[in-house]
């Protein structure tokens, strides 16, 4: 499951909303492999087909 996996130190999932609450999409970030260089990778990005190239995650940010 998704909120296991990000659910742990060092991660997290962020969800976008719009004015009236309703989820527009979201994305997760993580450590990339088994490094030890703290180097990250923006993970699982999902957004509804309607909020494409609105910028919303940028400002979600």
């Amino acid at each position: 499951m998704l909120s296991n996996y990000y659910n742990q130190k060092g991660r997290a999932y962020w969800v976008a909303l719009d004015e009236s609450g309703k989820v527009l999409g979201g994305c997760g970030i993580a450590e990339y492999g088994l490094t030890e260089e703290h180097i990250c990778e923006l993970q699982k990005m999902y957004l509804l087909k309607e909020a494409r190239g609105t910028g919303v995650a940028v400002e979600s940010w």
